[in-house]
């Protein structure tokens, strides 16, 4: 806020319009659905370790870290698997 208040600050952004935009469907693979898999596994095998936790405390940070990591790491792994076919549209 200080710095917009001196004058220091300068939002940009970028001008999209000349830009066009469509929507893929995306097929996923048969490696594409053995990682995830892999993950999902990985994933539950964190979650029974939480599970064991007698400290009720600890076992409740330790449930929120893991759930907002899980969301996050998802997210971005569904992102990766639309990269390569999105790199070909784009050639």
């Amino acid at each position: 806020m200080e710095l917009k208040s001196r004058g220091s600050y300068v939002a940009r952004r970028l001008d999209f319009s000349k830009s066009t935009f469509s929507v893929r469907q995306i097929e996923t693979t048969s490696k594409d659905k053995a990682v995830y898999n892999s993950c999902v596994d990985v994933w539950n095998f964190l979650k029974s370790h939480i599970d064991e936790f007698k400290d009720k405390d600890s076992q409740r940070e330790l449930y929120k870290f893991y759930w907002k990591e899980h969301q996050i790491f998802f997210k971005l792994l569904c992102l990766s698997f639309k990269t390569k076919p999105l790199v070909a549209a784009v050639k």
